[in-house]
């Protein structure tokens, strides 16, 4: 699948106010945001292997929807760190 890749910085999104490690690689279990087209897919990361990365889609926007791009929510996808735009960090 081709997904669209992160010529800019990662933004780390925390649900507390504290400090976000950016420092610590992703971990199976956060999520985080890849693109395709104009359509934004936050993943739950499952498995990690190297540079890539096995997660099933959690939501898609902006536009919230069930499909797009050929990709569905609950699907499993395979991606890269360079396709990852946002990680939201457990803590």
């Amino acid at each position: 699948m081709s997904w669209a890749i992160n010529h800019d910085v990662t933004h780390y999104i925390s649900p507390s106010e504290g400090c976000i490690n950016t420092d610590s690689p992703i971990i199976p279990g956060e999520s985080v945001l890849i693109r395709k087209g104009d359509n934004e897919f936050r993943v739950r990361v499952n498995a990690i292997e190297g540079d890539h990365l096995d997660g099933t889609v959690l939501s898609i926007g902006p536009i919230p929807t069930i499909n797009a791009q050929g990709v569905s929510r609950g699907q499993a996808v395979a991606f890269k760190q360079i396709n990852v735009f946002s990680v939201y960090r457990m803590s």
